[in-house]
Formats: structure tokens, C-alpha cells, sequence
């Protein structure tokens, strides 16, 4: 999967990552779209370095839901790059890499890790070209290490893009298949439990979803901050920010979505336990379950598109994963902001409650 940069002079390689259902791992894929005499189509999955024996056929009408096919697009992305040796420096407690790993003597597999802790060593030289002997230990997030930490080099490390792969091929097959369900994908809708959403069962086309979103950095764009909700979630939003007169270190954000299963998605992704949403500063993003209401009318629009360049803007945000410092300490800090909104809410009722007396003269 992961290679070499290529010389301007090589051919292009295949440019996507399919993480395989068998096995969890990533492997470089190129792709295809098969449709038969009766207009039926299926995405032909070539693993590249395999034979063909190993190919894939997923047939558009597989998936039972909008869902369904969405967590399938999920598995795909651009392909990564290794990371080389010069560039070690790029790898610091808390991001996230594609890292391999070698089981037996010949299986190497491609999951992704989060970086816990980094030993420098100074890099040698071999033929003038710098060669780097820095240990990096990774809390793998899926595969079957899963859960367990382990040390890696940076011949193990491979850079990931986390933009939407642009691939004509595979936007092609997902049009396909979207287009089957017609706009009346039942299973999704049936698949949201609003026993356990904190957001009322209310539909209609003319309602809109707003969530608030406190601690966020001063400096934070809402083009960065729709990039990266879309990036992690392929929610389209929209977003607005909010400064306080008084003089604090952060702002707070009103994100707009159309539907509530939209909204549940984003409530699901704020509030997993698994990561905290963090600038590049380590502020974390702190919300609530029922900071999201429902409102009338048509969805305001502001003056605010999605970035071509997501992976540059959205580098200001970025998910701490759990069991690692930078995940402890952004608890802590959310656990400080959470303190401090009981305390403003104890403030407004006693403000409410004087308020009252001034105005009415009764108590």
C-alpha cells in the first residue's frame, strides 16, 4: 500500500486505500465500474501487488441503506505516503498515522495508530543521506491489535491524507447506488433510536438542527471548522461564530444542519468518548447533549463554502484519541469548562431571580 514518493518521471500510481473488510487492514487499490446488459453495476476492487484472484466485486444494490453505503465509501481514501526519514520531526504525541506492522516474518499490514510517546535518537548518516533511529510507541485503533501499544520506527510510518479521495471511478459507483434509494432510504431513518437521542423524533422539511460549541480558539475560522465536521463526518454545515464582550480566551460556534439524522450523526461524533475534537493548541472543543434545538424555517445561509484545500485549513483541528496525554488532558480541561458553565448557570438564576424583584417588586 504505502510507498516511496514517486520521481516526477514514474507513472502514476493507484491513488486510492481500501480498508478490506476481511482483515480491517488498508491496502492500495485500483478500481473499476462493471454493469452488466440489464444496466446493473458493481465496483471491481483490484488489489494492487495481488493477483487477480483477490479481487472484490461489490454490486450497487448490496447495500440496504444510505448508511450502509456511506460507511462503505468511508473505507476509501488517497493513498498514503511514507513518511521519510528527514521528516521524523513531523511525528509528536497525539497524531495520527497510517503505521505498519509485520506478523510472522513476511505479513506486513497497514492499520492506524496513534502516537503515545517519541524517544528521539540522533539520525546517522549512511552514503550522505540522514537516517533516522527514533522509536515512536503507537496505540494501534483497529485491527487486531487494537487497543495495545507498541513501538515502530519511521520506516513503519506513512503519511495520511484526510481529505475525500477525488476519484472519478468511485464518485461514479456511489452515484449509482445513492441513486437507487430514490430518496426514500426507510433503514436509515428506522436505524436512529430516539429512545437514546437526546434530540426529539421531529421531521420536516422546513425545521433546521443547531448545535452550540464552546472553547473554541479565537483564530478559528468557520471555513476550517465546516472543512473539518465535513472531513470527519461528510456533514455539509453551516457555521457561525460568537465573541464575548467579556475578556476570554475563547469563542463559541452555532453549527446549522438540515436533519435531525444529520444531527444525531454530529451529536454521536462530539460526544464519543473515543476522542475530543482539539485545536493545534490543545484547547478542546466542549459541548453538551442538549445543546441542540430544533428550529423552524428555512436554514440560514451564510457567506461560507467548503474548502478545496481541507487538509491545509482544518491542520488547526485535529481528534485526541483516548489513552493518550493529549486525550487526559483535554478531559481535564473540558472538565474545567464544564465547572465553569454550572457556575454561569447558578449566576443567571440568581441574576433572573433579582431581576424579577426589581421589576415586579415582588419576590
Amino acid at each position: 500500500m504505502a510507498r516511496k514518493r514517486p520521481s516526477e518521471a514514474a507513472p502514476a500510481p493507484p491513488n486510492l486505500d481500501f480498508r478490506a473488510p476481511g482483515d480491517d487492514a488498508w491496502y492500495e487499490v485500483r478500481l473499476a465500474v462493471e454493469e452488466d446488459v440489464e444496466g446493473e453495476a458493481a465496483l471491481h476492487v483490484m488489489y494492487c501487488n495481488f493477483s487477480g484472484a483477490f479481487d472484490e466485486l461489490y454490486p450497487a444494490d448490496r447495500f440496504a441503506s444510505l448508511r450502509e453505503l456511506e460507511e462503505f465509501a468511508g473505507r476509501f481514501r488517497p493513498t498514503s505516503v511514507q513518511l521519510q526519514d528527514e521528516e521524523c520531526r513531523m511525528v509528536v504525541e497525539g497524531t495520527e498515522f497510517c503505521a505498519s506492522h509485520t506478523f510472522g516474518d513476511r505479513d506486513v499490514r497497514f492499520y492506524d495508530a496513534v502516537v503515545e510517546s517519541v524517544r528521539r535518537s540522533k539520525h546517522r548518516s549512511v552514503n550522505g543521506e540522514a537516517i533516522c533511529n527514533c522509536t515512536f510507541e503507537v496505540l494501534w485503533k483497529h485491527g487486531p491489535l487494537a487497543g495495545e501499544s507498541t513501538p515502530i520506527n519511521v520506516q513503519d510510518i506513512c503519511i495520511m491524507e484526510q481529505k475525500w479521495p477525488q476519484n472519478p471511478t468511485l464518485d461514479h459507483f456511489l452515484d449509482i447506488a445513492r441513486n437507487r434509494f430514490d430518496g426514500n432510504d426507510k433503514t436509515s431513518k428506522q436505524a436512529i433510536d430516539p429512545e437514546r437521542s437526546p434530540l426529539k423524533p421531529m421531521f420536516g422539511e422546513k425545521n433546521y438542527y443547531a448545535f452550540w460549541i464552546d472553547n473554541l480558539e479565537k483564530d478559528l475560522s468557520p471555513m476550517t471548522m465546516n472543512d473539518f465536521i465535513y472531513e470527519q463526518t461528510s456533514l455539509s454545515s453551516q457555521v457561525e461564530l460568537s465573541y464575548s464582550v467579556l475578556p476570554v480566551m475563547s469563542c463559541s460556534g452555532m453549527v446549522l444542519l438540515r436533519t435531525e439524522k444529520d444531527a444525531k450523526k454530529l451529536l454521536d461524533f462530539l460526544l464519543d468518548p473515543a476522542h475530543i475534537v482539539v485545536s493545534s493548541r490543545g484547547r478542546p472543543w466542549f459541548v453538551r447533549d442538549d445543546w441542540c434545538r430544533k428550529f423552524e424555517g428555512a436554514m440560514p445561509r451564510y457567506e461560507v463554502k467548503r474548502s478545496n484545500r481541507v487538509q491545509q485549513a482544518s491542520s488547526k483541528l485535529k481528534l485526541a484519541y483516548r489513552g493518550t496525554k493529549e486525550y487526559e488532558r483535554a478531559k481535564e480541561l473540558q472538565g474545567l469548562r464544564c465547572e465553569f458553565h454550572n457556575h454561569l448557570e447558578c449566576i443567571y438564576r440568581r441574576l433572573e431571580s433579582e431581576e424579577r424583584i426589581l421589576l415586579t417588586g415582588r419576590e
